[in-house]
């Protein structure tokens, strides 16, 4: 894309900002995009090997035998954490 189109686009974007509706659809849709380890130990607050080790959130296997993370999960189980 060149950089004109997308400047445009991104002009375009800023004079019509999203209804608070269109927001939460958005919102809704990204709690059940799947997440790395890497990201889902930052959401945390934990290392990786943390999250490897602990075993009570729900994990994800792809094709290349790596362990994604669903960000539902992950909320989910930050949220029943006391501290």
């Amino acid at each position: 894309m060149k950089i004109e189109t997308f400047n445009a686009i991104m002009r375009e974007i800023s004079r019509d900002p999203l209804t608070d509706r269109q927001k939460d659809v958005i919102a809704e849709h990204d709690k059940e995009r799947i997440i790395g380890t890497e990201e889902a130990a930052e959401m945390l607050g934990v290392t990786t090997q943390t999250l490897r080790r602990n075993r009570k959130i729900p994990r994800v296997r792809t094709n290349g035998r790596k362990i994604h993370y669903r960000i539902s999960d992950v909320i989910k189980f930050r949220d029943q954490l006391t501290y």
